[in-house]
């Protein structure tokens, strides 16, 4: 097999728990093993023991026998053996040097409603001087005078904080599932530090009961959601790609031009606004009209609007209406203007006067507010 492999001239990984103890010297397994590889030019990475253990009469095993070969070795950075509670094997990792720079974790920023006091909050509000808002005749700038009067407000009693999204959830995994996950993490690192047989044993027994209790989770998660979507088979198929673990949308993590890579959202999001604007301003100019045909006008007269007689004109909004509305908002997270809707409902009532002035103030200058027609990448 590896025969093969080496023959397509391509970059070659081969790893995996191979119960060969590359620390021995004296092995006729790793003699075999070290002819092999060698033939197909393939270099053992890990070098540090990778399964840590205590014997029943107390002595210490630490065994190298999770191997990772390579004929890239100059690619790989050194491999580094990390213990985690869920096996007796440590977690190997090496980091392999490529162009493609590295994307990093998506973060997402949120508002903290953790101590947040709804009677204190809608008190502050209700506490705003907005005639100030009232004041302006400029859209812009009652939009910036109402967001410096609102936003201090917001930001005291559920303040941003940036956060890091997991690519794969684990619904099933509840507080008691975290709760002894730490308690086999701590149980593990204490025997390895102590040497303390009990202690070792304690751990084996806590980490086995933890396994099945996960399984066990899982399995009565999935029966309950095959259970919920039988009758529909998009979310039947949903479900199915959640549990094998196949995306539906793949989301590039960076964008390739001439001679650099774009890596963060906002970059990426700015490069192709530029180039469909481009595209769009380049077929403006490559068309060919008549302006003195106002072709457009008279397709809509004698088509359209042949034998009606049709007006159009923006009516002043009233508060209710606005009021209304900011009640039927959906809660969604923060978007560029940091402005929860949780936080704007609560509110609704205090805040459409200000809003609803803004509204109208756009309407009879006929400009909308700049930081409205700004779009989260």
């Amino acid at each position: 097999m590896l025969g093969k492999v080496c023959d397509l001239n391509k970059e070659i990984y081969f790893l995996g728990g191979l119960n060969i103890d590359w620390g021995l010297n004296n092995c006729s397994l790793k003699n075999k093993l070290c002819f092999i590889t060698n033939t197909c030019n393939l270099s053992q990475v890990v070098t540090k023991p990778t399964r840590v253990s205590y014997r029943s009469d107390g002595t210490k095993s630490a065994k190298c026998i999770d191997l990772l070969f390579t004929n890239a070795r100059d690619l790989c950075s050194n491999a580094i053996s990390n213990c985690v509670g869920a096996s007796d094997h440590n977690l190997i990792a090496i980091n392999r040097k490529t162009k493609v720079p590295k994307s990093g974790q998506k973060i997402v920023i949120k508002r903290i409603f953790k101590y947040f006091d709804e009677e204190s909050y809608c008190a502050d509000v209700r506490r705003v001087d907005w005639s100030q808002v009232m004041l302006e005749e400029d859209p812009d700038t009652a939009l910036e005078v109402f967001t410096n009067l609102i936003m201090p407000i917001i930001d005291k009693h559920a303040p941003l904080k940036r956060m890091t999204v997991r690519n794969i959830a684990c619904p099933w995994v509840d507080a008691q599932l975290k709760e002894y996950f730490k308690q086999r993490d701590g149980l593990k690192a204490e025997a390895i530090l102590s040497g303390d047989i009990i202690i070792w044993e304690r751990y084996k027994q806590l980490r086995n009961y933890i396994t099945k209790l996960n399984r066990a989770k899982k399995r009565a998660y999935y029966e309950n959601k095959f259970r919920e979507v039988k009758s529909d088979s998009k979310k039947t198929w949903n479900t199915l790609n959640e549990v094998t673990g196949r995306k539906s949308k793949c989301v590039p993590s960076f964008l390739e031009l001439e001679h650099s890579f774009l890596t963060r959202p906002a970059d990426i999001a700015k490069y192709l606004s530029e180039y469909f604007k481009n595209k769009v301003d380049n077929l403006k100019k490559n068309t060919i009209l008549n302006p003195k045909s106002n072709l457009g006008y008279s397709m809509i007269k004698n088509n359209i609007l042949k034998n009606k007689s049709c007006s159009f004109s923006f009516d002043r909004v009233s508060v209710t209406v606005v009021n209304n509305a900011l009640k039927l908002m959906k809660v969604k997270p923060a978007g560029m203007d940091e402005l929860d809707v949780r936080l704007l409902k609560l509110v609704s009532d205090v805040i459409s006067i200000p809003v609803c002035h803004i509204i109208n103030t756009s309407l009879l200058k006929c400009k909308c507010p700049v930081k409205w027609k700004v779009a989260s990448p």
